[in-house]
């Protein structure tokens, strides 16, 4: 946590809010609740309570944004080689005209009413009924 610039958790108590028992959780790792700072990150990635609205906590989501930018950045077919030569002139139209949302949808047609007047994939669904109703 400290190398990540985020406060250290000074009892292990302070970790986990949603195990009965959250020193049992560290213990059953090795881990004895005090040394928290000590204790991997995954592991303290799935203790660290997740902000609303999250799918998993805020350190977890700093760690997935760092390494998802730097491992675009060193991909050569998202860089040097982003180029007609390589993908075809028809696989460079390919990749204009599509996107997520196009190949979630082509794959997976039923999630059409969760996805209706988005334009972007990642960005929150409408919810939706369960598959065949309206």
């Amino acid at each position: 946590r400290r190398i990540l610039d985020r406060h250290t958790v000074r009892v292990g108590l302070d970790l986990q809010h949603e195990v009965e028992s959250p020193r049992a959780c560290l213990e059953g790792l090795g881990h004895r609740a005090l040394e928290v700072v000590l204790s991997r990150s995954r592991v303290g990635m799935y203790a660290e309570q997740r902000p609303a609205g999250f799918a998993f906590s805020d350190t977890a989501f700093r760690i997935f944004v760092l390494m998802a930018s730097r491992r675009l950045n060193s991909d050569r077919f998202f860089t040097i080689d982003f180029t007609p030569e390589v993908y075809t002139p028809a696989g460079m139209d390919w990749l204009k005209a599509n996107s997520m949302l196009t190949v979630l949808l082509r794959h997976f047609p039923d999630l059409a009413p969760a996805m209706r007047g988005l334009d972007n994939a990642f960005a929150p669904w409408q919810a939706a009924g369960p598959a065949g109703s309206a």
